[in-house]
């Protein structure tokens, strides 16, 4: 798993990133644990964002796809 960039959820809880295995992680602000492995792009996930106020992730890749994931 290689992170390209990564994103925290407004209120703290939780890391975002991409990776070149074409899945997008969330992990657990104080326990590193993953929280979500989100499947879907055929490349790799160049960027991640968290919604403020909704459970929602945006992720894009190099497959030139935007994809909405709620968590």
């Amino acid at each position: 798993m290689n992170p390209l960039k990564c994103s925290f959820k407004s209120n703290g809880s939780l890391i975002g990133a991409g990776s070149a295995d074409r899945m997008v992680y969330a992990w657990d602000f104080d326990t590193g644990e993953i929280m979500y492995k989100l499947p879907g792009h055929k490349g790799s996930v160049t960027s991640v964002v968290f919604h403020p106020n909704v459970n929602i992730i945006a992720s894009c890749s190099i497959d030139k796809q935007i994809y909405l994931g709620e968590i």
